[in-house]
C-alpha cells in the first residue's frame, strides 16, 4: 500500500483515501501504529480531509494494542476453559 499510495490516493479520491486510512485500524502492534502514524503524517502522504479519521484510527490502534497486552492471555485461558 505504501509503495502505491500516490496512485491509490489519486484513484480513490479523498473518501477512498480516508477509508484506506481507517482500514489500518486492524494493525494492533506498536511498530505498526508508529508506521501508520509516521506514514500518513508525512506531507506527501497527508490527506487533509481525513485528519480526524487518522486520529481516530490511531486511537483505535492504541486501544487495541492495550487490550491485546492486557486481555489476550486471560481471554485465551477463559476460551480454552469453555471448550468441551
Amino acid at each position: 500500500m505504501k509503495t502505491h499510495w500516490p496512485m491509490l490516493r489519486a484513484k480513490t479520491g479523498p473518501v477512498g483515501a480516508m477509508r484506506i486510512i481507517q482500514a489500518t485500524k486492524a494493525l494492533w502492534r506498536e511498530e505498526w501504529h508508529a508506521e501508520v502514524a509516521a506514514f500518513f503524517r508525512q506531507p506527501a502522504n497527508r490527506v487533509e480531509s481525513a485528519e480526524k479519521a487518522l486520529e481516530q484510527t490511531l486511537e483505535f490502534l492504541r486501544l487495541g494494542i492495550r487490550f491485546n497486552a492486557v486481555q489476550r492471555q486471560p481471554l485465551g485461558r477463559w476460551l480454552q476453559a469453555q471448550a468441551p
